[in-house]
């Protein structure tokens, strides 16, 4: 996660552009932090998918991605282009 400084800031810059116009240099470092926020948000989602495992009736340990694959028919090679979509 981000540190609580850069946060706060997001935070600010974020309340301040629903009162006000932010200038174009803030609005340049809201982007950033955003991107910033965002990358490291997928990343740790990410890790935390990748540790489930899902046990069925047989006691067979299955990993997400092969549950992708078998329920929904869609073939996981490379996982990353889920979790760097932009609307994700």
């Amino acid at each position: 996660m981000l540190p609580k400084d850069k946060i706060d800031r997001l935070n600010y810059l974020a309340r301040k552009s629903k009162k006000l116009e932010l200038s174009k240099s803030e609005k340049l470092e809201q982007s950033k932090l955003r991107e910033e926020y965002l990358t490291k948000f997928r990343k740790s989602f990410k890790e935390q998918l990748d540790c489930i495992e899902f046990v069925d009736e047989k006691k067979k340990i299955w990993r997400w991605q092969q549950l992708l694959t078998i329920f929904f028919n869609y073939e996981v090679y490379d996982i990353s282009i889920l979790f760097n979509r932009k609307d994700f």
